[in-house]
């Protein structure tokens, strides 16, 4: 059983430690690294920063150190973002550790809002089939899930990122949105799995964010994520789609 799903199974009193987090590290290869060439380490979060290079993003920058709290899910599924996505997230890191450095006493920037917004709620479209891009970019949500479902079941993928969104998922509630980047795919590179799938996708998500792609939230797209097939039950009922409140009109095109 790979580790990642063994630890999905761990009951509440099997909670795991950095250390064992970090013996699944060492046993990688490649080793995942930060944009300094620094192999990523996990820590335990002790205390607030007590100063600007303590801080969060700028300790995983410096020194390799991703914090977690203890029992915590928000941070063990960051964790689990750094195992699955490493370029993602070490050029993520170090694009917002720039934005830290520049922005420092002046409040955070649009990218940095942008970069933070996708880090915890980010999810990836990738799709054969442009037009399920404009779907999204116009807010033509029924069109696009139930109208469009058949060619959206066979054309599309939706794949988690942010480890916030992640967390709430567990919980899911009506008003659940996610903040989507879009990735164009070939039909062939839908069907790869496991590694040669998540590989595929921390290259391609890697060279978005290198290409300067995400320069402020309007370049991220509000996603109804409890729209998608098969990800709710209430879904399977054209009715559903039929809540404003949740599946929101909108002026931004394409």
């Amino acid at each position: 059983m790979g580790f990642l799903h063994r630890l999905l199974l761990l009951g509440a009193n099997d909670w795991p430690s950095c250390e064992e987090l970090n013996m699944h590290l060492e046993s990688l290869v490649p080793t995942i690294k930060n944009r300094k060439n620094i192999p990523i380490k996990f820590v335990t979060q002790t205390a607030r920063p007590e100063s600007f290079e303590s801080g969060f993003e700028q300790r995983t920058y410096l020194k390799g150190e991703v914090q977690i709290r203890q029992a915590n899910w928000h941070d063990l599924l960051n964790a689990f973002s750094w195992l699955l996505f490493p370029k993602s997230k070490a050029v993520l890191n170090a694009i917002h550790y720039k934005v830290l450095c520049t922005d420092r006493g002046r409040g955070r920037s649009r990218l940095g809002d942008a970069l933070t917004m996708f880090d915890e709620d980010g999810v990836l479209v990738v799709s054969s089939n442009k037009e399920i891009f404009e779907l999204i970019a116009n807010f033509n949500w029924k069109e696009l899930f139930w109208s469009q479902r058949s060619s959206l079941i066979h054309s599309t993928k939706f794949v988690p990122f942010g480890h916030a969104l992640c967390e709430k998922a567990m919980n899911p509630f009506v008003g659940l949105t996610a903040k989507a980047v879009f990735v164009e795919a070939n039909p062939d590179s839908l069907e790869l799995e496991g590694d040669s799938w998540l590989n595929f996708l921390d290259d391609r998500l890697a060279n978005i964010f290198e290409n300067g792609a995400l320069r402020d939230n309007k370049d991220l797209h509000p996603l109804p994520i409890l729209g998608v097939p098969g990800w709710f039950r209430e879904n399977e009922d054209a009715r559903f789609y039929e809540n404003r409140s949740y599946f929101r009109a909108g002026r931004r095109q394409v």
